[in-house]
């Protein structure tokens, strides 16, 4: 009598060297790359919070050098100006703002728009000294000088707005406190100021067409005719004089 064995399930071949080896570089690889990972994100997140913190002190900085340019961009865009009894001609009270920033600062903690934005106030300060210098020596002149104190007053107010914008992005980003100014309000005397200057401009400048389109073009050829007409009547008055200057003695 034979007797027959018969099992229920299945039994797992048994596993290769192979394939032992092969999972346990997967594992091992997975392992680096997750922990490569986690490392690069812990210095991330690190590196971010100190370029935080260091953006945050320089704005604290900044805002300080920005409430004093706005101040002074005040001063000019109202200057009462004073007369020279002297020469009789107006000159200012005040003298324009400025603003410097060290050479060792990092500006790679603000955005590229806001680096640019701070680091071009100097210029521009400079560009107005240079435009307003340009209108007291060509433009309307003395006493008044009037167009050079407008341009005067047009170009600090400008910048004096871009000092508040600026103030007020490093108070929303930075969490700056902001200065208390009471019942002073910059922005809204800036920006009168601005339109009262813009208006004279383009009154002046409307006034100026009218008499431009009132005046009559002359010709060279009718402008040389004039001035033969005008010596030829000129000669004929002499000798008229002169023939009863004549008369007159005899």
């Amino acid at each position: 009598m034979s007797l027959i064995s018969i099992s229920f399930g299945s039994s797992s071949p048994p596993t290769s060297p192979h394939m032992t080896i092969i999972t346990g570089l997967v594992v091992a690889l997975v392992a680096g790359i997750v922990l490569f990972f986690l490392n690069w994100f812990r210095e991330w997140i690190t590196g971010h919070l100190q370029k935080r913190r260091r953006a945050e002190m320089l704005a604290f900085s900044l805002t300080t050098q920005l409430d004093e340019l706005i101040s002074g961009c005040m001063d000019v865009a109202f200057d009462s100006l004073q007369e020279d009894y002297e020469t009789g001609e107006y000159c200012s009270t005040v003298t324009p703002p400025s603003i410097t920033f060290k050479d060792d600062i990092d500006w790679t903690v603000f955005p590229r728009d806001t680096q640019f934005r701070v680091r071009s106030l100097p210029n521009q300060i400079d560009a107005a000294r240079r435009s307003v210098a340009h209108e007291f020596e060509y433009g309307e002149g003395p006493p008044y000088f009037g167009d050079a104190f407008l341009e005067r007053e047009y170009r600090f107010s400008l910048i004096g707005l871009e000092a508040i914008a600026l103030n007020d992005q490093m108070a929303a980003e930075y969490k700056v406190p902001k200065l208390d100014r009471g019942a002073w309000a910059p922005r809204t005397s800036f920006e009168v100021k601005i339109a009262n200057v813009e208006r004279i401009r383009a009154e002046a400048a409307e006034l100026k067409n009218k008499r431009d389109w009132f005046k009559k073009r002359i010709t060279i050829e009718e402008l040389a005719e004039r001035h033969a007409d005008f010596h030829a009547a000129l000669d004929a008055a002499t000798n008229e004089h002169r023939q009863k200057v004549h008369g007159l003695r005899r």
